[in-house]
């Protein structure tokens, strides 16, 4: 997904992120492109790359 919740309103994105936990749930990958590092933080377990650098990891 790359940037799926720009430019939505807070409830279309508040459904995307339980859309996403749901994919979580089922053992999907999820591949989430967003400038917004706040809502990768709140959804995303693994890490976050950024210029080469791990801005956030976790396993």
């Amino acid at each position: 997904m790359d940037g799926p919740t720009e430019g939505i309103d807070l409830q279309s994105k508040l459904e995307n992120n339980q859309y996403v936990k749901i994919l979580e749930r089922q053992g999907k990958t999820i591949v989430y492109i967003s400038h917004d590092m706040n809502e990768i933080v709140k959804l995303y377990d693994r890490g976050v790359l950024q210029n080469g650098v791990f801005k956030f990891k976790d396993t």
